[in-house]
């Protein structure tokens, strides 16, 4: 088991990694061309870019790695594989102290652990997971005034700290959305995925054809298809009547 409470903190600071990240990203670098063979990606070797004519690997170890030094169980091991054009057409999420895998294979669905994801849960009101990342006061301005508009629309606000459990949870139904102001692909290629085959609307500030650019993404908004126009409204500083 890769995932164990005896690691060593390799980094610490704003993007802290232990040994598990680095076992895990070894493991899988090692694992995932007898799959399928393609080039890799992950935020562990951040320094390479992907030819954007491969096949490619997009991997995060260790999503979640704060909450692993805390003891947290909101931890997850993300895989997605890119096309040639940029596409994702597989993810798998894996969430081993929680027991839950999530997957998803573009026009073919999404599923928890083997069953079926429709997106459509028993929300009796907005809840939106949300990231809070370190980038500096303009990010900080920018994030203090959406979260000011979120609550005066009535919206209720939770931060689990991985940005990949959350887009599934919005998949599974848990949460009505997820929002980030400044993701990576590693973070969100897989979910986002999972969410789109759930029937939920994703949408980045650029295209999600990741050959683009698969180190920056910018924002993200993950939602039911019923709530995603409203919270973009929101989250540019709008009054909306939910």
């Amino acid at each position: 088991m890769l995932y164990h409470s005896d690691f060593q903190r390799i980094r610490d600071g704003l993007n802290p990694e232990t040994s598990i990240d680095q076992a895990i990203d070894e493991h899988l670098q090692l694992q995932l061309p007898k799959i399928f063979k393609a080039s890799y990606l992950s935020e562990e070797t951040i320094w390479i870019k992907p030819r954007v004519e491969d096949w490619c690997w997009i991997v995060d170890p260790v999503d979640g790695t704060e909450n692993l030094i805390a003891g947290s169980p909101n931890v997850a091991t993300s895989v997605a594989l890119i096309n040639p054009g940029g596409e994702c057409v597989l993810g798998a999420i894996h969430a081993p102290l929680l027991k839950e895998t999530f997957s998803g294979v573009r026009g073919a669905g999404a599923f928890l652990n083997g069953e079926h994801l429709t997106g459509n849960g028993n929300i009796s009101r907005n809840i939106l997971s949300m990231a809070f990342p370190c980038r500096g006061p303009a990010i900080s301005d920018l994030i203090g005034g959406q979260v000011a508009s979120l609550l005066r629309n009535s919206w209720t606000i939770r931060a689990s700290g991985s940005a990949a459990l959350d887009i599934c949870n919005v998949a599974r139904g848990r949460w009505s959305a997820f929002f980030e102001e400044s993701t990576y692909s590693w973070d969100i290629a897989a979910a986002s995925l999972i969410a789109e085959e759930a029937g939920c609307f994703v949408s980045t500030a650029t295209s999600k054809h990741y050959g683009d650019d698969p180190h920056v993404r910018g924002y993200l908004v993950a939602a039911t298809r019923q709530l995603h126009s409203q919270l973009e409204l929101i989250l540019k500083g709008n009054n909306v009547d939910c």
